[in-house]
């Protein structure tokens, strides 16, 4: 049996942490250029986080005749992978050119989070296709 709540959890937890680096990287960014590039995929990160932690609720508690179409978190598990996994890696490759070690370690960081975001978001995929669930 599918278990929608379980990625949106998961997408919960990932988005709060995203947050808390996109605010960090970005109240850091004058003082380190490279933060800015990090800081906003972290938070394209996190808003694409709690955009499957809502999905996932619903999933969990909508019945099966009304669920939500998987399209749209198709779009977003793609869009996480595009503007997460990508997009960090030109922050992490931008930030080692002007040898920034903050730059870095915020693109590493934001990575790992962008791959979970994704991985929660196919999971959610998944479970739509199947025709939800609970738990």
């Amino acid at each position: 049996m599918a278990r929608p709540r379980i990625p949106a959890v998961v997408s919960l937890v990932v988005g709060v942490i995203a947050a808390v680096v996109a605010i960090i990287s970005l109240a850091n960014a004058p003082a380190d250029g490279a933060l800015l590039g990090g800081g906003l995929i972290a938070a394209v990160v996190a808003v694409i986080a709690f955009l499957f932690t809502g999905y996932g609720f619903q999933l969990a508690r909508s019945a099966s005749a009304r669920l939500p179409a998987s399209g749209p978190l198709m779009l977003l598990a793609f869009l996480a992978m595009i503007i997460g996994v990508i997009g960090s890696m030109g922050a992490f490759i931008l930030s080692s050119a002007v040898a920034s070690q903050n730059g870095v370690a915020v693109a590493i960081i934001v990575l790992l989070l962008a791959v979970v975001v994704t991985i929660a978001g196919f999971r959610l995929v998944r479970v739509a296709r199947q025709g939800g669930g609970s738990n």
